[in-house]
């Protein structure tokens, strides 16, 4: 029997055996099939907020590993429904590092896991989290030295 394709449910496996006499026994055995549950999110907390004064900003992924996942797959998009998401990858750990442009943006992400016979667990509660440019503090202009003052 194939337990790798089975759908979510108790399934009753039935077992019989005939001796020679032509005796016989039946034991059932009860299979529980179902997902993995949803690994529970850690970093970047709901409505956290990037800021770097350069292009990109680098942020790093952390969630809670799930007992019986082989990998996880995560996805980050530009909209809480992942319809078309911007990153869509499958990893071996419980954390991921991407490097996003700075300029202001809200973006979402969710995670998986995955068993050794390939089937996909739940997903992840949906988190948010926005990156943006911090304004420099230094002046653009030109400076005129006089004695020992300077002006702007």
């Amino acid at each position: 029997m194939d337990t790798f394709s089975l759908a979510e449910g108790v399934w009753t496996i039935e077992i019989k055996a005939w001796d020679r006499g032509g005796n016989h026994t039946v034991e059932e055995i009860n299979l529980k099939v179902e997902k993995l549950p949803a690994p529970l999110l850690i970093s970047p907390a709901d409505g956290d907020t990037f800021e770097s004064i350069f292009n990109n900003v680098n942020v790093k992924f952390c969630w809670r590993g799930v007992e019986g996942a082989v990998g996880y797959e995560i996805q980050i998009d530009n909209t809480p429904d992942f319809s078309t998401p911007m990153v869509d990858t499958f990893i071996y750990s419980n954390s991921f590092i991407f490097q996003f442009p700075s300029k202001y943006r809200i973006y979402s992400w969710r995670v998986r896991g995955k068993d050794i016979t390939g089937r996909w667990g739940k997903w992840s509660s949906v988190w948010g989290f926005v990156t943006t440019t911090i304004p420099s503090r230094y002046s653009t202009g030109t400076m005129k030295i006089r004695g020992d003052a300077y002006e702007n």
